[in-house]
């Protein structure tokens, strides 16, 4: 069971307020242990990011997976694009922050990297629907 400041929904438990919620189990195949194609793409994922998030790590059982989960997430990001680069960020945090994922952070020092100011990060990860955002970036 883990402890979530999420909004309950659905078959949940509400306590106080946090919501239970139940999660699967799913092995993680660390820096350590990882070979072959893992052990290149984790390398991959510290040169470009510093480290190996842990959504990359949920894929580690199966590295033809990630592999395609990353050359995914790469053209999506850093693609050609009519938004730029910093457009993509604020949308992934918006979608994140609603999810009520974990991801946001991510998502939210990549917009400090393209020079989005913190005040608007912050509001973005804690309310995507106020913050002051121009109509493009809507």
């Amino acid at each position: 069971i883990m402890a979530s400041a999420a909004p309950c929904a659905g078959t949940t438990a509400y306590a106080g307020t946090l919501c239970l919620t139940a999660m699967a189990y799913i092995r993680l195949i660390d820096d350590q242990e990882a070979e072959g194609v893992l052990a290149t793409l984790y390398q991959q994922a510290k040169t470009r990011a510093g480290r190996v998030y842990n959504i990359l790590r949920c894929m580690s059982l199966a590295p033809r997976h990630l592999r395609a989960s990353v050359a995914l997430y790469s053209e999506v990001m850093h693609g050609e694009s009519p938004l730029t680069r910093a457009q993509r960020e604020i949308l992934a945090v918006g979608v994140s922050s609603a999810n009520h994922a974990i991801l946001t952070e991510a998502h939210a020092e990549d917009l400090q990297v393209e020079g989005i100011e913190d005040a608007l990060v912050e509001h973005l990860r804690l309310n995507p629907d106020g913050a002051p955002l121009d109509p493009k970036e809507r």
